[in-house]
């Protein structure tokens, strides 16, 4: 239900952007979406790291906008570069702990 309420707002979200005619915010609002249905997912899998990636993938959707209009980069390339990190090595250190345990 989690994920089908994620896929629903990000793409609504995505055609109304595109709409009008600020197809460039598309990256960001889907990192956005995805950032902060990671939060009701954490106690539904009792994985509470998953406040970390949440947060990050959150901020990183918020900030990726300034920060890309800042230094003169495409905004889905900014976006891409954080969360993209960000969900790597959140994947890297699930696997690695889940290894150890």
């Amino acid at each position: 239900m989690v994920v089908g309420l994620e896929i629903l707002l990000a793409v609504i979200g995505a055609v109304a952007l595109t709409r009008r005619r600020r197809g460039e915010l598309v990256a960001p609002w889907v990192a956005l979406v995805v950032g902060l249905h990671l939060f009701p997912l954490a106690p539904l899998f009792g994985y509470p790291f998953l406040y970390v990636p949440a947060t990050l993938v959150t901020a990183g959707a918020l900030v990726s906008i300034p920060l890309a209009r800042a230094r003169g980069a495409t905004i889905s390339a900014v976006t891409g570069a954080i969360c993209g990190s960000v969900l790597l090595t959140s994947a890297l250190f699930s696997v690695a702990a889940a290894a150890v345990s």
